[in-house]
């Protein structure tokens, strides 16, 4: 393999440093310049080798899941993926948006944070708390799309 590089020298005195360079240059990229790319390359192939691997487990993964429990979101990791469907977030998430969820200890839930819950049709929404109601130990939320003039109440 050899590397020519054209480059303009103006200085003349500069001209045998130019060639030197040049010449080492092409010296070095025959002695290693194979060598180097071989395990450059190789280690390339491994690392997509495992990228790819690594995909395919987590996309059979998600399937197994999806044909096993047909009424439960398939997880990765505990992280569920969500596609929004409405603009009753479009502030933050616009329709179309990935949105990713984990399930977290509900009293650890406050205002403002953004909630994804399955309302009284079962369908999964995604909208941000405006207010949290503790009664009894029991834990209530007002929920509001940022695009939306009407909140819910979800349990």
């Amino acid at each position: 393999m050899f590397l020519f590089l054209y480059d303009y020298v103006d200085d003349s005195e500069c001209f045998a440093k130019y060639v030197f360079y040049k010449i080492f240059l092409l010296l070095f990229m025959k002695v290693f310049g194979g060598y180097c790319m071989n395990k450059i390359l190789k280690i390339f192939k491994y690392v997509l080798i495992f990228i790819h691997v690594f995909f395919a487990v987590i996309c059979l993964s998600v399937f197994i899941q999806t044909k096993t429990n047909k009424n439960k979101i398939p997880s990765i990791f505990g992280y569920k993926p969500f596609i929004v469907l409405s603009g009753s977030m479009e502030s933050q998430l616009n329709k179309g948006d990935l949105a990713i969820v984990k399930e977290v200890d509900i009293k650890s839930l406050k205002e403002n944070d953004i909630i994804a819950f399955r309302d009284t049709e079962n369908h999964v929404v995604t909208h941000r708390i405006v207010n949290v109601i503790r009664d009894n130990g029991k834990v209530e939320f007002i929920t509001k799309g940022d695009n939306n003039n009407l909140m819910m109440l979800e349990l």
